[in-house]
């Protein structure tokens, strides 16, 4: 699981317990990031060469005919703050490095390829359809699978209120690709005594770091969820 970082630096002076949950906001972010890439290269034709290498460019880190470029990928800002999750949490788990380097090596083929397929002569077209619907299907399967590793790892920080509320402010697209009521079932997991439980957690932790204000905003979102 590699990465150069070309991107804003993780803070570096926090403690674990600090650096688990704001590890798994980033981490989360990307994720959705590429699951909406994903539904993009879905409803490509594999005809669309030119489009599918600009969706192939964004999931990794940089364009292939310039390495050096400073524009980081999907894929390799969720190894890099995979990288420091995995560093910071007390649970040992090898799944998800080999889901992320299993994305990326797919994605790198896919792409090194693409460079010869508008050369193809029209009876390998076919073909051509072929592995790129082959390589949708993997990329999401791996992107569902992805996200049940991560699952121990968002126990470990259940009781963190920014992670918390990003999941509840942002379940429907989580549903969307996971399934209906998969962020609601996660949650009913992590606090089985129900809503109320939910919600004082969330309270307490905006209101001990002074934003209670803040959480009083955010409290229509606690009302539409149906747990």
């Amino acid at each position: 699981m590699r990465s150069l970082h070309p991107w804003p630096t993780f803070p570096s002076n926090l403690t674990p317990p600090a650096t688990r949950p704001l590890a798994l906001l980033f981490i989360l972010q990307e994720w959705l990031s590429l699951v909406q890439l994903t539904t993009h290269l879905k409803q490509l034709s594999a005809d669309n060469l030119l489009a599918i290498a600009k969706y192939l460019d964004k999931l990794l880190l940089s364009s292939l005919n310039n390495p050096f470029t400073q524009t980081g990928g999907s894929l390799d800002k969720l190894c890099f703050y995979c990288g420091i999750l995995l560093q910071a949490s007390n649970i040992s788990d090898e799944t998800i490095p080999t889901l992320l380097e299993t994305m990326r090596n797919a994605t790198v083929k896919v792409r090194t390829k693409h460079l010869s397929w508008s050369k193809q002569a029209a009876q390998a077209k076919e073909e051509v359809r072929q592995e790129l619907f082959q390589f949708k299907q993997n990329l999401r399967q791996n992107l569902s699978s992805f996200f049940s590793a991560l699952f121990p790892f968002l126990q470990e920080t259940y009781m963190d209120e920014n992670v918390l509320l990003y999941l509840i402010e942002h379940r429907e697209a989580f549903n969307l690709f996971l399934g209906p009521r998969a962020i609601e079932n996660l949650l009913r997991i992590f606090f089985p005594a129900g809503i109320d439980s939910l919600r004082e957690t969330i309270c307490n932790g905006y209101t001990r770091r002074g934003f209670a204000a803040f959480y009083t905003q955010q409290e229509p979102l606690l009302s539409a969820l149906d747990w």
